[in-house]
């Protein structure tokens, strides 16, 4: 049986979801910032940050989130040099849209995958 009454139900449902939204966002934050400090080792903690954001992301059914860290690992993995992983990553993900291609996160996926796809790889920053 559940607690509270009926009418609260569906604001405990939303603030989980919240704090859901709140841990994928963390962890794709997470990520990123490794990526940004640059120390040693810090590309295969941001991977594996990534790989998990979308694990988790998998589990919620979060598909934008999904995207957002495909999008991100597929940039690391193009930055070493790894497109076919890059796209074996994110492709799957885009494909599963319908709708919202004019959004900033599908925009950038397409770009991402195009350039992937074409073989026209942005050098990676020094020491990624």
């Amino acid at each position: 049986m559940r607690g509270g009454s009926p009418t609260d139900w569906p604001q405990s449902r939303e603030a989980s979801t919240s704090l859901k939204e709140a841990g994928l966002r963390q962890s794709c934050c997470e990520g990123e910032l490794l990526l940004l400090q640059r120390p040693t080792g810090t590309t295969e903690a941001a991977e594996d940050v990534f790989r998990q954001a979308l694990d988790i992301a998998r589990q919620q059914e979060a598909l934008s989130w999904e995207l957002r860290a495909a999008t991100s690992l597929a940039r690391l993995l193009r930055n070493q040099r790894r497109p076919a992983d890059a796209i074996v990553c994110l492709r799957p993900i885009y494909d599963r849209f319908t709708e919202g291609f004019g959004t900033a996160d599908l925009v950038a996926a397409k770009q991402l995958l195009n350039e992937l796809s074409h073989g026209r790889q942005q050098r990676p920053a020094p020491d990624s």
